[in-house]
């Protein structure tokens, strides 16, 4: 598929295991509801397939993260957060026993690789 389509990222247009790979740059902090943006993207990846999410996002605990929660209210104001933690992917994707955390980087902005278990690897965190 080639093209730019415009949509909701809660609710993508298109149908179950699309993809192999879904990225998201500069967009889980925007959206009303990550979570749920989140799970949109799980839904349109195949088994195996990788969400990678790049954005500015802050260390739990890190020397900063105590002004970035300082400044949130203002962010919030121009619909911008800048106290998205990196935990909130993490965790979600803990949550859901269908992922594991494939990469976390580093510095100011960072890329975070969630890679969806293949069928066989689910079946056994289940066991």
């Amino acid at each position: 598929m080639r093209g730019l389509m415009v949509m909701d990222a809660c609710r993508l247009g298109f149908g179950d295991e699309r993809f192999d790979a879904v990225t998201a740059q500069f967009v889980i902090t925007l959206v009303p509801d990550p979570e749920q943006a989140l799970t949109e993207m799980d839904r349109v990846l195949k088994p195996g397939g990788e969400i990678i999410v790049s954005s500015r996002l802050v260390d739990d605990g890190g020397l900063l993260a105590p002004f970035w929660r300082a400044v949130a209210p203002l962010s919030k104001a121009i619909g911008w957060s800048s106290d998205f933690k990196v935990s909130r992917l993490t965790d979600w994707a803990k949550a859901t026993g269908r992922y594991e955390t494939v990469h976390v980087g580093r510095g100011y902005f960072k890329v975070v690789r969630l890679r969806k278990l293949a069928a066989a690897d689910n079946s056994r965190s289940k066991a």
